[in-house]
């Protein structure tokens, strides 16, 4: 159990900064606000699922099914973030300088 939320913290917590930054840049100054408050209005939402999905995998199987369904969503998280575009150009760079 250690080990499992070990390692979803690292992965979780770790995107949370990088997301916050690709979307503030993508939204540009004026609208980083809005894009920051929708996404955790999003968060939340999502949040209210996965704990029903969740609740469900391991009424179906087991908490240890879940663990692996959860570390392997962390893993896509991981690949998105590795996947997004690292060229300031894409991200409205005129306008952080």
């Amino acid at each position: 159990g250690n080990a499992i939320a070990f390692t979803v913290g690292v992965f979780w917590a770790g995107s949370i900064p990088v997301c916050l930054t690709v979307m503030e840049k993508a939204a540009g100054i004026p609208h980083a606000g809005a894009a920051s408050s929708t996404f955790w209005a999003l968060n939340n939402l999502g949040s209210v699922a996965l704990v029903w999905m969740f609740s469900e995998i391991m009424e179906l199987w087991s908490w240890r099914v879940a663990a692996v369904v959860m570390l392997l969503l962390l893993l896509i998280n991981q690949v998105a973030m590795i996947a997004l575009p690292r060229d300031g150009r894409l991200a409205h760079k005129e306008q952080w300088q």
